[in-house]
């Protein structure tokens, strides 16, 4: 399994508070958490408990409101080349071709066009968009959308892959083809990944971890590591392993309603 026991992310009493000193919501409390490199985490929990605001202070787009965070033992100041994010929305650009998503960031750095050119090939086959390239967005399905975004991710070649519901608006079919992908992905090229979903299943499917997080002000409350194989495909979901630790995590959600 692609992992070490060194640490890429520590989080440490990590608190967020928003609004104004009259009125104040406190969305994270006191967030302890270490990622392994090469991990894949998979974080859960019910609506507003702040999983999104805590990958937002992984990226670098948030500050925290007391407590530290660290990428590779140095404190996050901001957005960095070594983290890259997904989410939700579509984020191709909708101005280039397919080929040119995946290529921006390495022509943002000036590298070779040679390199440019074989990088691209590598991950367009690799997500099967090849004979897509010159293909503009508004051309392609959501499914294919979210593979230029891997895509895009993997050639940028960052150190850590942050995550948030990137399949929450596919449908079922193309979400669990593009889960396999993703998992299969990084077992190839290791990765740390923080991956946010509402899924269940998808959390148990992809993670080497799962960690759940507490209604507002979230905490973590819990963290499973599902006894699967490495290498997955859906019929894992039938398995007494998978089945049963579905059932527990679906019952500790509940507990919060």
């Amino acid at each position: 399994m692609p992992q070490t026991t060194a640490s890429k992310i520590a989080a440490s009493d990590l608190t967020v508070v928003f609004g104004s000193p009259e009125r104040q919501v406190t969305a994270l409390d006191r967030v302890n958490l270490s990622v392994a490199d090469n991990e894949f985490v998979c974080v859960m929990g019910p609506s507003g408990c702040g999983k999104t605001t805590l990958l937002n202070l992984f990226a670098g787009h948030l500050a925290a409101s007391s407590g530290s965070l660290t990428v590779n033992g140095a404190p996050v100041a901001g957005p960095g080349a070594d983290r890259a994010v997904v989410f939700q929305d579509n984020a191709v650009f909708p101005w280039m071709t397919v080929e040119d998503n995946v290529a921006y960031s390495l022509r943002m750095r000036g590298r070779p066009n040679a390199e440019v050119r074989d990088t691209v090939d590598h991950y367009l086959a690799r997500v099967g968009l090849t004979d897509f390239r010159k293909a503009w967005p508004n051309q392609l399905s959501g499914g294919m959308r979210k593979r230029v975004e891997i895509a895009r991710c993997y050639a940028a070649n960052p150190e850590v892959l942050l995550m948030d519901e990137p399949y929450g608006a596919l449908d079922i079919m193309t979400k669990e083809r593009l889960q396999e992908e993703l998992r299969t992905m990084w077992l190839e090229q290791p990765k740390t990944i923080f991956f946010i979903t509402h899924d269940l299943e998808e959390s148990i499917f992809l993670g080497d971890r799962v960690i759940l997080m507490s209604p507002r002000p979230g905490r973590i409350a819990a963290e499973y590591r599902p006894q699967l194989p490495a290498r997955r495909d859906m019929s894992i979901k039938t398995t007494p392993e998978f089945v049963s630790l579905a059932k527990e995590l679906r019952e500790a959600l509940q507990a919060f309603h």
